[in-house]
């Protein structure tokens, strides 16, 4: 962000819609809760875990200093997720269905019942769990602390196109036109503890 982004952006301050992609996290995709040891060299998900909210909150707070908070919306995404509650990450050492795994080929896991402890006997067609959250000055205040259970990658763009006001057909649906189906975070996350 500090090396090429924020020049940028200084320097052009009518700016209206930026991308910022992260490359890295490819290389550190096996969780390490329960891995004994990734085939990545650089595969300290902790750490780059930690990394990336530095680069977020550097995000952040360029555009708080610089006066760009109030008018953002922050999008944030993962490009594909991991796979969740599969047998694999079960035969690896997970004990929730929280826990990411990614494994290489072959993707022949199924779905995993962490509940009975066993395979629900269905294929998982390699279940991707993803991000995408949105935060900023601009997001509505009834939106802020707000979780919508069922948001996918498919709305991401559907989403931006909505809150920049242009016309978007796609499969996804963008989450402003589903806001009577939030819950609160802390709700939410009340309700997943265990899982």
């Amino acid at each position: 962000m500090a090396e090429f982004a924020a020049p940028f952006l200084r320097r052009r301050r009518d700016w209206n819609l930026v991308c910022v992609y992260f490359p890295v996290m490819d290389s550190v995709s096996f969780c390490p809760s329960y891995s004994e040891r990734s085939p990545h060299p650089r595969s300290s998900k902790h750490a780059y875990m930690l990394f990336l909210d530095e680069l977020v909150g550097d995000i952040v707070d360029f555009l708080v200093r610089f006066k760009f908070w109030d008018d953002t919306l922050l999008v944030l995404a993962s490009d594909h997720g991991y796979h969740a509650a599969c047998s694999t990450a079960r035969r690896l050492g997970a004990g929730s269905p929280n826990w990411c795994c990614d494994h290489p080929p072959p993707h022949d896991c199924e779905v995993w019942d962490f509940a009975k402890d066993a395979g629900a006997g269905r294929y998982s067609g390699c279940t991707r769990r993803v991000l995408f959250l949105l935060a900023g000055g601009a997001l509505e205040e009834k939106l802020r602390g707000r979780v919508l259970p069922r948001a996918e990658i498919i709305d991401v763009a559907p989403t931006i196109a909505d809150a920049l006001d242009v016309p978007y057909e796609c499969e996804g649906v963008s989450v402003f036109k589903r806001k009577g189906e939030t819950v609160s975070a802390k709700d939410y996350l009340s309700k997943c503890r265990g899982c």
